[in-house]
């Protein structure tokens, strides 16, 4: 019950699941045999599969919140909020129309 554990199981958990949506996401576009529930899933850019990525923070935070880390909780928001503030300069920005 840290908060620099809480950062780096934040800033952990959404790298990997990221690597492994894009890795579900590589092989069901590659793949010829689509599987009927996934056919909206593959083919998904970036800018959906990093707020997947960022929204698995969830399950850690609940189990936290289970345990009462709160000094971890307060390090998992710290990491979230990290990476929802890249997100908004790499995705959200170009949205309303700011290109760099």
């Amino acid at each position: 019950d840290s908060v620099i554990a809480g950062v780096l199981i934040g800033l952990v958990v959404p790298f990997v699941s990221y690597a492994l949506l894009l890795s579900i996401n590589d092989f069901g576009v590659n793949n010829p045999l689509h599987i009927g529930i996934l056919d909206d899933f593959y083919g998904m850019q970036a800018k959906g599969l990093s707020v997947m990525a960022i929204c698995v923070n969830l399950l850690p935070f609940n189990l936290m919140k289970k345990q009462r880390f709160d000094d971890g909780m307060r390090g998992l928001v710290i990491a979230t909020s990290i990476y929802v503030f890249a997100w908004m300069i790499m995705f959200g920005l170009p949205l309303i129309g700011i290109h760099f």
